[in-house]
């Protein structure tokens, strides 16, 4: 990712791309009304990312997150759905998917990987959640779905895979790693001797896009790790739950 002087960080596949708008916040802002405000306000926190990327508030979009695989289509109507009143976000999605032009939308995390999904043409445009249990749901696989069933094809399809807990940090329980599936398995669990296997999300992801048909050269992933690098990010790992969300926000312009 570029990390620019301001401290808005953008995807390097498209940060000069002037269709879409989008970025996130380092060092870490909180943009979470769940979180609490004691890791900073939320309000102020959506605020200066919105501005960052020139997204007006009143017309972004906030998803409801419970770690599920709903991906939820954004309409014109829907501007400003969770973003200025809290209790107000799109119930219980994941996922968000847009057509509409000039509506910001956005995600939070604290480990689980954003991962934003654009077509070029016809122009559309997603933003995901993907924890493990997302994941195994297969949910980028279904945001991706959802482009395709509305005329994107692979070949203009362009994923970047934003900031989450890294193999080195996300040690998990064989009922965890039991859900990636064998094909999988190999390039998304890390055996270690004497010690419970490491989860590689980012891994995983990857190959649920490859198989759904994404070309490899036009997936970007993000190697920071979350838990590593909490002078960036928040981590509900590695700060045991005690830790604001950070955000990713994107817009079509």
């Amino acid at each position: 990712m570029i990390q620019h002087p301001d401290g808005l960080l953008q995807f390097d596949s498209l940060a000069g791309d002037p269709a879409v708008a989008h970025g996130m916040l380092a060092p870490r802002v909180n943009v979470s009304f769940t979180a609490g405000e004691a890791y900073g306000d939320p309000s102020a926190g959506r605020a200066r990312l919105l501005q960052k990327i020139g997204a007006d508030p009143a017309r972004t979009v906030i998803a409801g997150q419970v770690h599920g695989d709903r991906v939820a289509w954004v309409a014109a109507r829907d501007a400003g759905a969770g973003a200025l009143v809290r209790g107000t976000a799109i119930h219980e999605t994941d996922g968000l998917a847009t057509i509409e032009k000039n509506v910001g939308m956005l995600i939070t995390g604290a480990d689980c990987p954003p991962v934003l999904l654009y077509s070029q043409k016809p122009a559309m445009l997603s933003l995901v959640h993907s924890g493990w249990r997302g994941t195994a749901k297969g949910i980028v696989s279904k945001a991706a779905a959802e482009l395709f069933e509305r005329g994107a094809r692979p070949a203009d399809l362009k994923v970047c895979i934003g900031p989450g807990i890294g193999v080195c940090c996300y040690e998990v329980g064989g009922e965890v790693a039991e859900q990636v599936p064998r094909a999988f398995y190999k390039n998304a669990v890390r055996e270690v001797p004497g010690a419970r296997p490491h989860l590689d999300l980012g891994g995983w992801i990857l190959q649920q896009l490859l198989e759904a048909g994404v070309d490899r050269a036009r997936i970007e992933i993000c190697d920071w790790c979350t838990a590593c690098r909490t002078d960036l990010f928040f981590s509900h790992r590695a700060e045991k739950g005690r830790c604001g969300r950070f955000g990713l926000a994107a817009m079509l312009r």
